[in-house]
């Protein structure tokens, strides 16, 4: 079906990187290392972020809990990061393909990850089926919105279906804000927090160049959004046109329209420092 917004997202969008296979990593910026990593279901990859840091990395987000992600973390960290250990894991939000190694990487870095109070929370919460987000509470509220058993049944909203996909979290955590500053290397990254798509969901952004976003970017006005309710990036973080990459998919670089014609999609935002870009695609 086309329309449009469909051909003016299609016109907008550049990729500056090809996809590259799931379990591996590319540089998109200097020291900004690109992870796919594989998801078994229909949506099947997810990006993650290894950030140099110093002596080390920065995690930006874990992947889902299964044994395949395990493996192939453990082929990124002997083949990838020149012998530097991981001394920090940021977790955006609770959704399982972003927290799901958390507690499996705390135990083998002897670390806690960095994350939001509520998204801490309320993984703890989902674990636990309590606070209104077991089973029967979450078909319910499905089902009052006009979802029919069969889609309910499609879309895997089950009993047990969180915890599936999690690692046994940690109990303790180290708190981030909205506002707070990261020192990640020689940057310095600023926490940025919406709601909506999660609780308290964190998104970092440093100086004017780069923006990584968890799950989400919305626009308001046809401009990239500091996410959820925040005015646009470009208001409040002075930014001219971020570049971005999508969660789930091939990075982007100019993400406008896109973000108006899938606003429900799946987003991480990366602005590629330093990479050439090429002729839109015709």
């Amino acid at each position: 079906m086309s329309s449009p917004v469909l051909a003016a997202t299609r016109n907008a969008l550049e990729y500056p990187f090809e996809a590259h296979p799931t379990g591996t990593t590319q540089e998109v910026a200097p020291g900004v290392l690109w992870v796919r990593m594989p998801l078994p279901f229909a949506l099947d990859h997810i990006n993650l972020w290894l950030v140099a840091d110093g002596n080390g990395w920065t995690m930006v987000d874990c992947g889902l809990a299964t044994n395949t992600t395990r493996s192939l973390w453990e082929e990124i960290f002997s083949r990838d990061l020149q012998g530097r250990p991981v001394g920090r894991v940021i977790v955006t939000h609770y959704h399982p393909d972003h927290i799901g190694l958390a507690g499996w990487l705390s135990a083998k870095f002897g670390l806690v990850p960095w994350m939001t109070r509520d998204e801490f929370l309320t993984a703890h919460a989902a674990c636990h089926s309590v606070g209104g987000t077991g089973y029967a509470r979450v078909r319910d509220f499905f089902a009052r919105h006009g979802l029919d058993p069969a889609r309910l049944e499609a879309a895997g909203v089950g009993d047990g279906n969180y915890r599936r996909g999690v690692e046994p979290l940690p109990d303790t955590f180290r708190r981030i804000h909205h506002g707070d500053r990261i020192a990640i290397g020689d940057r310095s990254w600023q926490v940025i927090v919406g709601y909506g798509h999660a609780p308290e969901h964190a998104a970092l952004h440093c100086g004017g160049a780069a923006l990584l976003g968890g799950d989400r970017l919305p626009v308001a006005d046809g401009r990239p959004a500091a996410l959820e309710r925040a005015p646009s990036v470009r208001q409040r973080l002075r930014l001219r046109r971020p570049d971005q990459s999508r969660g789930h998919q091939r990075q982007q670089q100019h993400a406008d329209a896109e973000g108006q014609s899938r606003g429900a999609r799946h987003y991480s935002g990366c602005r590629l420092m330093g990479a050439p870009t090429p002729p839109r695609p015709t």
